[in-house]
C-alpha cells in the first residue's frame, strides 16, 4: 500500500504556532538586551559619578589636612587670612564646589550634571578630627556618596587660643552660600616628606634649565629662520621651537603652531610635548600632556577644544593630575632636539668653569678701563643672562656698535658685535646663509649680504672687505 505525502505546505494552525514561539523568543531576547544595555548605562554613569566625586574629595583633602584653624560660620571669623569652602546652589547653578568665592571646577567637570552636597562634622575626642561627607544627587535621589575623616595634624598649634572654636562644628552641617567652612592653611608648618613631593616643581617652567650655548638664540627677531630645538625670548617669556614648522612666525602670535611657551601656566598660544606638566589656572589644577600638540591659537572653538577642559583636550591630549602637582619624576629630556648644532662664539662660555661664569660681573657704565678678555653681562631675562666679551679695542658700551670692540656672545650674527678671525656665527635673517666664519678681525659694518663682504677676490684683486665665508 502506497502512503500519500501531503505537499500542500504548513497548515494555518502550524503557522500560528511558529509565529507564537518566535514572538516569545524575540520578547525574551529583547528583554535581556534592553536589561543589559540599561545595566551598562547605569554602570557607566556610576563610574563617572564616582570619578567626579573622588576628584572633589582629593581637592578638599589637599586644602584642609594641614589646617591650623577650622570654623563653620556665616561670616569671616576674624581678620586673619582665611580660606573658605562651600557649595553654591541657586536657580542658576546646580550644586558646585567653590573656594574663596570662585568655582573650583567648571560645569563640564560635573559629569552627568548632578548636584553636589557637602556635609561636615567635627570631633575633639582623641585629637581634632573632621568628618566630611560628599553626596552626588540627581534631584533628591542620592546616586553616589563618599566620606573621609581628617586628622587635623596641625590644628593643635592654636588650641590655646581662645578664638579657636572647633566645637562649633560638633553637629552635622550642610555647607552652602550662607554657611561656609573657613580654614587657615599654614603650608610652612608641614614638614612631611610626602607633602614636599606634592609641591613638585616639575612643570614646563623648569625647562628653562635646558637652555645652553647650543640652543640659545636670544631675543626673537621677526623674519629670522629658526631650527627645531631653538630657544628664543619673546614677550616676557622663553619659547622653544619643537618642530621645523612655521619657524618664521612670532611665538606670541595666534597660530604660532610649534612654539612652546616655557611657563608653568597653560597657554592656548603654546605647543606642548608629551609629558609636559602645566597648571590650568581656570580650574586651579595640574595636567600632563599625553602627546605632542601644536598651538591652536586663541579666539576659536578649536582652540578652546584643545585646552585641558576642552571637548577634545580632556579626552586626547591632557591627563588630570589634581590641585597638587604630585609628579616626582621629570620625563622631559633636555638633550637637543635640533637638526644642526655647530659651535659659535656663544660656545666661548664653555671654556669657563661654572664658578667663573657665576662670577662674571654686570656691566658698569662708569667703568672705563675694561680690557680685552673681560667678560660682562648687561641684562637678565627669566634667569638667563646675555654675556659679552671684550675682543678688540674700541669705545662704547656692549651692544652699541661693532666699533666698541665688544662681542655679543650669541649664536646669531649681530651688526653691533665685533668679531675675531675664525669666529663662527649663524646668519639666518632675510637670507638663511647658515654658519659663517670671520675671515679677519671685524669692528665695522660687516653685513654678510652686503656686496662684497663674502667675496675673496674682486676684479682680480684681493678684497680688503672680505669678512665672511660659509662653513662647510
Amino acid at each position: 500500500m502506497i502512503k500519500k505525502v501531503n505537499n500542500k505546505g504548513m497548515t494555518l494552525v502550524e503557522i500560528v504556532v511558529v509565529l507564537l514561539i518566535a514572538s516569545i523568543i524575540m520578547t525574551i531576547t529583547g528583554g535581556i538586551l534592553v536589561n543589559s544595555l540599561g545595566y551598562f548605562d547605569t554602570t557607566t554613569k556610576k563610574s563617572l559619578d564616582k570619578q567626579t566625586l573622588d576628584g572633589v574629595l582629593d581637592f578638599i583633602s589637599n586644602e584642609i589636612t594641614y589646617a591650623t584653624d577650622v570654623r563653620v560660620s556665616n561670616t569671616k571669623p576674624d581678620d586673619r587670612d582665611w580660606h573658605y569652602l562651600y557649595v553654591l546652589k541657586n536657580d542658576k547653578n546646580k550644586g558646585r564646589l567653590y573656594r574663596d568665592g570662585k568655582a573650583v571646577f567648571d560645569d563640564d567637570y560635573y559629569i552627568n550634571n548632578r548636584d553636589l552636597q557637602m556635609d561636615v562634622r567635627g570631633f575633639t575626642t582623641n585629637g581634632y578630627r573632621l568628618d566630611l561627607t560628599l553626596k552626588y544627587l540627581n534631584g533628591t535621589e542620592e546616586v553616589y556618596s563618599t566620606k573621609n575623616t581628617y586628622e587635623l595634624v596641625n590644628f593643635n598649634i592654636n588650641t590655646t587660643d581662645k578664638t579657636t572654636l572647633f566645637s562649633n562644628i560638633s553637629s552635622t552641617t550642610q555647607l552652602s552660600e550662607n554657611t561656609k567652612l573657613y580654614y587657615i592653611k599654614d603650608d610652612s608648618s608641614n614638614n612631611s616628606d610626602d607633602n614636599e613631593k606634592e609641591d613638585s616643581e616639575i612643570t614646563v617652567a623648569k625647562q628653562v634649565e635646558c637652555i645652553n650655548t647650543k640652543n640659545n638664540r636670544g631675543d626673537y627677531v621677526e623674519g629670522r629662520h629658526y631650527s627645531k630645538g631653538d630657544f628664543v625670548y619673546c614677550d616676557g617669556s622663553w619659547w622653544q621651537l619643537i618642530q621645523d614648522k612655521s619657524n618664521a612666525t612670532s611665538p606670541d602670535k595666534s597660530k604660532a603652531r610649534w612654539w612652546k611657551k616655557i611657563n608653568k601656566n597653560y597657554s592656548p598660544l603654546s605647543a606642548y610635548t608629551k609629558g609636559d606638566i602645566v597648571f590650568f589656572e581656570k580650574e586651579q589644577c595640574y595636567y600632563q600632556c599625553l602627546q605632542d600638540m601644536y598651538s591652536m591659537g586663541v579666539g576659536s572653538d578649536s582652540s578652546d577644544g584643545y585646552a585641558p577642559d576642552g571637548f577634545n583636550g580632556k579626552q586626547t591630549y591632557w591627563k588630570y593630575i589634581g590641585p597638587k602637582n604630585t609628579v616626582t619624576k621629570d620625563v622631559h629630556n633636555c638633550d637637543d632636539i635640533s637638526i644642526r648644532r655647530t659651535d659659535t662664539v656663544l660656545n666661548k662660555l664653555d671654556r669657563l668653569t661654572e664658578s667663573q661664569i657665576n662670577s662674571i660681573p654686570k656691566y658698569d657704565v662708569n667703568k672705563t678701563d675694561y680690557k680685552i678678555g673681560d667678560y660682562i653681562y648687561n641684562e637678565e631675562k627669566n634667569g638667563i643672562k646675555q654675556y659679552y666679551l671684550k675682543v678688540l679695542d674700541g669705545s662704547g658700551g656692549p651692544g652699541s656698535s661693532a666699533s666698541s670692540g665688544w662681542q655679543i656672545l650669541s649664536r646669531d650674527w649681530n651688526k653691533n658685535s665685533a668679531y675675531l678671525k675664525g669666529d663662527i656665527v649663524l646668519y639666518s635673517e632675510a637670507q638663511d646663509l647658515g654658519y659663517l666664519k670671520a675671515m679677519q678681525n671685524i669692528n665695522k659694518d660687516n653685513n654678510p649680504t652686503t656686496w662684497p663682504h663674502m667675496l675673496e677676490i674682486v676684479n682680480g684683486n684681493p678684497n680688503p672687505n672680505y669678512f665672511w665665508s660659509t662653513v662647510n
